[in-house]
């Protein structure tokens, strides 16, 4: 029952593995295409050495269609790395 993510959901976790250790960036932004080509970014946070996180809030996922998550990580350095590019397909109810 859970293995689509629907539109509208809220406190819905995604989970992004950087596969490569994340532990040293002292920002870690989800930069957020949406379906109608809006681009949001949502604040995501360390989970163990190699994945980033990030819990849904009302409104996040108010389209239903795919959402591409881009990874952008900065460090104390001024070093900025872009991480590779997911796709979420957000089902509108009932599909």
């Amino acid at each position: 029952m859970a293995d689509k993510v629907y539109r509208g959901g809220v406190t819905i976790t995604i989970t992004i593995n950087m596969q490569a250790d994340v532990s040293g960036a002292s920002t870690l932004i989800l930069l957020v295409k949406k379906p109608d080509n809006t681009i949001v970014s949502w604040t995501g946070t360390r989970s163990g050495t190699d994945y980033i996180t990030y819990n849904t809030v009302a409104g996040d996922l108010d389209q239903a269609g795919i959402y591409k998550i881009c990874p952008k990580l900065t460090y104390a350095t001024g070093q900025i790395i872009y991480g590779e590019t997911a796709d979420l397909h957000i089902y509108e109810h009932f599909e």
